[in-house]
């Protein structure tokens, strides 16, 4: 079957992007074939949209933001049957000065989700 036109020569500068679209391709099947594991952690950075969570403790508690720091952080996991909102996780955030008296009485929980 006779080609009527070669893309590549009435238009040079699209032949970059369809190489690259190819290779976007080719690491989207990748990317798509593994599994991303939950991470559950202890004194951990979390990820959140606004506030930290040690300002969040801050504003429902007392104190400042350095005085306070992630205890522990929970992802939702189906193995578990954890499952935070749409994805998410929650995390708890303690007083410096709580953990050292290993008071956990006053520990603030927080949730993040997408």
């Amino acid at each position: 079957m006779p080609v009527m036109y070669d893309t590549r020569s009435l238009y040079p500068e699209l032949a970059d992007m369809e190489d690259m679209y190819e290779e976007t391709e080719h690491l989207k099947k990748g990317l798509k074939s593994r599994s991303v594991d939950p991470v559950h952690s202890m004194n951990a950075y979390v990820f959140k949209q606004h506030d930290t969570p040690e300002m969040e403790a801050v504003n429902a508690k007392r104190g400042k933001p350095e005085e306070w720091m992630v205890l522990l952080r929970v992802s939702s996991d189906h193995k578990t049957g954890f499952q935070f909102w749409d994805a998410g996780e929650i995390y708890f955030v303690i007083h410096k000065s709580d953990l050292e008296k290993k008071n956990f009485s006053n520990v603030y929980c927080g949730l993040e989700s997408s």
